[in-house]
């Protein structure tokens, strides 16, 4: 299992982290680099493909405009797993560390 770590306090916009994953993840190049989009990559992959496990850490040096964007990142992400076996996801807070 891949495990692909989304630090958040390591970007200053959302499209950041969209960069991070379509480069760390060989997304096609339709990759439009939205919600919806990572929603239908993630989902589309199948058994034989690379199992992943996605962690999101947040933390308190996060701008809040990121830190909504992340956690609605988070939400879709979990939709993901819920749909795909092969996909895990973990968020840590380092926000209260």
């Amino acid at each position: 299992m891949r495990t692909v770590v989304i630090r958040g306090k390591a970007y200053q916009s959302i499209l950041e982290v969209h960069l991070f994953l379509e480069k760390e993840l060989s997304f096609p190049y339709y990759y439009g680099r939205n919600l919806d989009a990572l929603h239908d990559v993630l989902t589309e992959r199948t058994a034989a493909d690379e199992e992943l496990c996605f962690i999101v850490l947040f933390s308190k040096n996060m701008d809040e405009e990121l830190t909504r964007k992340l956690e609605r990142m988070l939400v879709v992400l979990r939709d993901c797993a819920d749909e795909n076996p092969g996909l895990q996801v973990i968020a840590a807070d380092e926000r209260e560390a």
